[in-house]
């Protein structure tokens, strides 16, 4: 028996969902996995040099399957992520001026980390 579709969202809850969401960061991130059909973890590996806002386009780098993409940003992203980057801190370490720093900050001390939550039935 095949998988059932994924339920998308009717417009007036995402009216609703955009509506609760007042901090930049996190409405620049929904809309640009909306808008821009980025799944999650694409998102939070972002980088600032990802962006080609001139073009209106993202470089998403090791997508699913390990693959490199171009998305297409809409206008509502676009002036989403333009918004958060007129409010984003800016973190210039020596490790994120090698590595290119994440577009979102997403730890408390202002770096993006990855945290691997373990599943209920795991004994470790």
């Amino acid at each position: 028996m095949p998988k059932p579709l994924p339920q998308h969202l009717r417009d007036e809850e995402v009216k609703v969902l955009f509506d609760a969401i007042s901090n930049p960061r996190d409405r620049a991130m929904f809309k640009v996995m909306l808008r821009c059909g980025l799944r999650v973890e694409e998102v939070a590996n972002l980088h600032v040099y990802d962006l080609d806002l001139n073009r209106n386009r993202i470089f998403v780098r090791n997508g699913k399957g390990g693959k490199d993409r171009v998305v297409y940003v809409s206008g509502d992203a676009y002036e989403a992520i333009v918004d958060y980057l007129r409010v984003r801190p800016i973190v210039q370490s020596e490790e994120t001026l090698s590595r290119g720093e994440r577009l979102f900050h997403c730890g408390p001390s202002g770096t993006s980390r990855k945290r691997r939550l373990k599943p209920a039935w795991s004994k470790r």
